[in-house]
């Protein structure tokens, strides 16, 4: 004989009255995954609750904030929702609106414009005299940590976005000044430009919490800013400028966007260069000259000369002069048989946690002169004390 079906509302009413999905099968004599499957097709727990006579009121405030969002709602369509728990109980309740098809049409319109949307160029700058063809500077920007909120009680010194964006504009303008004249210059970011890499003030792998400054949005702002000023200045004064914007641990998609943003934004630009490769390695080739980059999040100091020879194999095997340069651990340098490696000082204040940990190090950065022929020639080194 076949057993006797069992109608929505006899499963809400045994899942109500038991308080668990388990217990409502055992009552009504089921296995628990078909009753679990029942249970979950039906539409909502709005639905559920009017099947048992106990329809919620519609919230007047959550329906006048929806209808200043443009959102059209029907009381008898809308209600609440619940997360169901495996045990048939429930985590959490929120309002679930639809919206009319019209609504949602103009709304996917608008996102498509949006991303049909292109970075107008701007135009070529130029410039009215010739620099050194054999020498080429090196302009080194290195954990910038921009949206960093740094309070001099806890860390010796204070740091901001704001501070972030005075300091390192007016780097450049005395380290640019001060650096000889040559016909090519090579602006190197290494890394952590922005202190976060989301609208959460999280380390994206470690999940560490981060001292923030300021708005994701606002951040990303200034930044923008900036990398625009460094540009406009280095174009102003070199025939060639080439621009590198590293991956590094604190803000590894944001590097994907800026270099990619550089690249739109300068796509006229015949004498500027953004190197677009999505690997954490990069390579700069000047005569007899190689200058490699890498944040230093992934490969430690002692290892670097190895990876870089093998990553950039011909471009290794044909030049003299080999040089290494990292961020993330700060003012080391390492020689070995293959290339001199150097991690690279910041501009930045230490955060909260450097400051627990004791990491100490100079505030300063360098511009670094390199001839074709011989290596490395000069080096102009500007401390944040002489900008702030």
């Amino acid at each position: 004989m076949a057993a006797k079906s069992i109608t929505d509302k006899e499963i809400i009413e045994a899942v109500h009255r038991h308080g668990s999905i388990t217990a409502a099968a055992r009552a009504l004599g089921r296995e628990r995954k078909n009753i679990s499957r029942r249970y979950k097709t039906i539409a909502s727990y709005h639905d559920r609750m009017e099947i048992d006579g106990q329809r919620p009121d519609v919230d007047p405030g959550m329906l006048e904030a929806a209808t200043e969002a443009g959102l059209s709602l029907d009381t008898a369509k809308h209600g609440w929702r619940r997360i169901e728990r495996d045990d048939g109980g429930f985590d959490s309740v929120f309002w679930k609106q639809d919206q009319d098809e019209e609504t949602l049409q103009s709304k996917a319109d608008a996102i498509l414009e949006s991303l049909r949307e292109s970075i107008d160029p701007v135009a070529p700058v130029k410039r009215s005299q010739t620099g050194d063809s054999e020498l080429l500077n090196l302009f080194v920007l290195t954990d910038a940590h921009i949206g960093m909120l740094a309070w001099h009680e806890e860390t010796d010194e204070d740091w901001d976005t704001q501070m972030a964006e005075e300091v390192i504009v007016r780097w450049f303008g005395e380290a640019i000044s001060r650096a000889p004249k040559a016909k090519r210059a090579v602006f190197a970011e290494l890394g952590d430009l922005l202190h976060s890499d989301s609208l959460e003030a999280l380390t994206p792998a470690s999940k560490n919490v981060l001292d923030a400054d300021s708005r994701y949005a606002k951040v990303v702002r200034v930044a923008i800013r900036i990398m625009r000023q460094i540009i406009s200045m280095l174009l102003k004064q070199y025939d060639e400028v080439d621009v590198i914007v590293a991956e590094g641990n604190h803000n590894p998609s944001g590097a994907i966007w800026c270099r990619e943003m550089l690249a739109a934004l300068y796509a006229e630009e015949p004498r500027l260069t953004v190197d677009q490769s999505p690997k954490p390695f990069y390579c700069v080739e000047h005569g007899d000259t190689s200058l490699f980059f890498h944040h230093g999040h992934q490969v430690k100091i002692g290892e670097l000369d190895r990876v870089m020879a093998s990553e950039f194999r011909e471009i290794f095997g044909r030049t003299k002069h080999s040089f290494a340069h990292m961020g993330h651990l700060h003012h080391r340098e390492k020689e070995s048989q293959l290339m001199v490696v150097e991690q690279h000082r910041t501009l930045a204040a230490r955060d909260a946690h450097g400051a627990r940990h004791g990491y100490n190090a100079g505030t300063d950065a360098s511009c670094i002169t390199y001839h074709k022929s011989f290596g490395e020639v000069g080096r102009v080194t500007v401390s944040k004390a002489m900008v702030e």
